[in-house]
């Protein structure tokens, strides 16, 4: 992920953990370690998508579609 961005982000691989994630007035910061563990290079998947994925005012299906 390094060369998409320089800080790997939090890969939240359920609904628990998202939960547990939003939840910043409830959720200590010693029980979201358990997410800080990186994903193996081979269960991820990189492509280039559009400019509107930069906007937070966009939130469709669409944003995920590849582009050239």
């Amino acid at each position: 992920i390094e060369r998409t961005h320089d800080r790997m982000p939090v890969i939240l691989r359920d609904e628990d953990a998202e939960e547990a994630w939003l939840d910043v007035a409830g959720t200590p910061v010693t029980d979201l370690e358990p997410f800080f563990i990186p994903l193996e290079a081979s269960e991820m998947d990189a492509y280039a998508v559009g400019k509107r994925v930069g906007s937070p005012a966009n939130d469709d299906p669409g944003l995920l579609t590849p582009v050239a």
